[in-house]
């Protein structure tokens, strides 16, 4: 059933993929989705979200509230990244600990009159633990992921795949987004969102979670916008079904 399920979400994607390319669908991911895009801010200006987000079932989930999600553009083609996502699991009554601090460079390495830009993404990751895992409280991880999109006046696709290794878990990550803009203050996302873990080569696929998820991206003024999102698991866990929900706001200065 869960290679039933993998199948199901991988052909999805290329269908996605496809779509997307025909009709030339804005570039638009990035928060309040799980993919990335391939943009960064303009020299000196910063980009800085603020948000709640859900991942998990209703047994087991994951809350990170608030996090902090800090960009800053060193050049038109270079951004600077910290993230620290404020962290509570379920049987604790309030987030408790910092986990996963990210650190990143995101270069933008191709742009062209077509509109279609590409980037490469290196990340660093802190994971900060209150049981120790294999003798250690803190661990280190990276990941490198590749970002590219293009878009044709109010549609655009963007897609991104990288490879994350934390502790003793690697995983293969994939993401495509097809966006909207409506007017200038919305625009419409929908995302096919993928893992594959590298527990044993054999059962790589085995081991993937897949979610497709909707988000909008709300314009206030020129420096608030309103993010929120929400998905469902294409596989089911043990634990039964997962969610994803994103709600938050972004800061342009």
């Amino acid at each position: 059933m869960k290679l039933i399920s993998i199948l199901f979400s991988i052909t999805l994607f290329f269908l996605l993929s496809i779509f997307g390319i025909q009709s030339l669908w804005a570039q638009e991911g990035g928060p309040p989705m799980l993919t990335d895009d391939s943009d960064t801010p303009k020299r000196g200006e910063w980009e800085t979200n603020f948000a709640f987000i859900f991942n998990g079932s209703k047994e087991e989930y994951t809350l990170v509230g608030p996090t902090l999600d800090i960009n800053y553009g060193l050049r038109d083609n270079i951004q600077l990244k910290l993230e620290m996502p404020w962290v509570k699991e379920k049987g604790q009554s309030i987030a408790n600990k910092l986990d996963n601090i990210t650190f990143g460079v995101k270069y933008r390495f191709l742009e062209d009159s077509d509109e279609i830009s590409a980037s490469f993404y290196p990340q660093s990751i802190v994971s900060l633990n209150s049981a120790t895992v294999d003798g250690r409280s803190v661990h280190y991880g990276f990941f490198l992921p590749i970002a590219m999109g293009t878009k044709f006046n109010s549609f655009g696709i963007n897609g991104q795949l990288g490879y994350e290794w934390l502790a003793q878990t690697k995983h293969w990550v994939y993401g495509i987004d097809l966006s909207r803009e409506f007017g200038e203050s919305l625009v419409l996302l929908l995302e096919l969102h993928g893992e594959v873990e590298e527990i044993k080569a054999d059962e790589a696929f085995l081991n993937a979670g897949n979610f497709i998820n909707l988000g909008a991206q709300i314009k206030l003024t020129e420096m608030f916008t309103l993010l929120a999102a929400v998905g469902k698991g294409l596989t089911h866990s043990e634990t039964g079904p997962q969610y994803y929900g994103y709600a938050g706001l972004q800061l342009n200065m």
